[in-house]
């Protein structure tokens, strides 16, 4: 361990460390208190996404997920005789519903939208568990920043960016429900310059990422407003949030 050690504090939030990085760093963090506060900081920060982005699944999924029980066969206990390729490929298989479990309670944690259809189920597990890897790569940056706003209306937007890792997350939360005619589309705003745009989401929770901050070099604040959902090249007049970069 070195002075590179302080930068693990992100990592260590995550629970992304070995288990022998995790006890070297808890022995330097119980003599180091800059370490010791920033770790505080930064679970306080991960608790109040989730409480910003949480949201309860609705009955269709345990319906849906109920009703798949009761059509699975089951798998029968292990036999001392049977062959070790056999118990392999079993093992195999209970791993992979564990990890299809973990991704459920992932997406559920960041309040995506959930279909009914067994596709549309499999669509939106992969595009959240795409934006929960994306949001702990984020978090663990050392130059992460977290910066949240209130939405006109009711809800809340809140962005974790980092750019050592050039890139963003915008979620939103308890937004106003939109038309299907219309968008909520997140931009760039400079004090000199017209504003960027920097993606779009149609549903009032949701998360809208940036793979590349570039655009966004200058930018003091972060502006949501409400477009046709083919989107727009300039802000309408229907902006429902500001917040502050800086």
């Amino acid at each position: 361990m070195n002075n590179d050690v302080h930068t693990l504090t992100g990592a260590y939030v995550l629970d992304a460390l070995s288990e022998m990085e995790r006890r070297a760093f808890e022995d330097h963090m119980a003599g180091c208190p800059a370490c010791h506060q920033e770790v505080a900081e930064l679970r306080e920060t991960t608790v109040r996404l989730g409480t910003a982005a949480a949201a309860v699944p609705p009955p269709q999924l345990w319906h849906k997920v109920h009703a798949a029980i009761g059509n699975t066969r089951q798998l029968p206990p292990f036999s001392v005789n049977e062959p070790a390729r056999l118990r392999s490929k079993r093992r195999a298989s209970r791993v992979a519903v564990f990890a299809a479990a973990a991704s459920i309670l992932a997406a559920a944690g960041l309040g995506v939208g959930w279909m009914v259809t067994n596709n549309d189920l499999q669509d939106e597990l992969a595009q959240s568990q795409t934006e929960l890897s994306r949001l702990q790569a984020l978090l663990s940056a050392p130059d992460s920043k977290v910066v949240k706003g209130d939405l006109q209306g009711g809800g809340t937007a809140t962005a974790v960016l980092s750019p050592s890792r050039n890139a963003m997350v915008t979620m939103l939360r308890d937004a106003p429900p939109l038309s299907g005619t219309s968008v909520y589309q997140l931009w760039y705003v400079r004090d000199d310059g017209p504003p960027v745009p920097a993606g779009s989401l149609a549903s009032s929770n949701g998360a809208i990422p940036s793979n590349d901050l570039t655009p966004a070099q200058g930018a003091t604040k972060l502006a949501i407003s409400v477009e046709p959902a083919a989107g727009a090249t300039a802000p309408g007049p229907n902006i429902v949030a500001a917040i502050s970069l800086v």
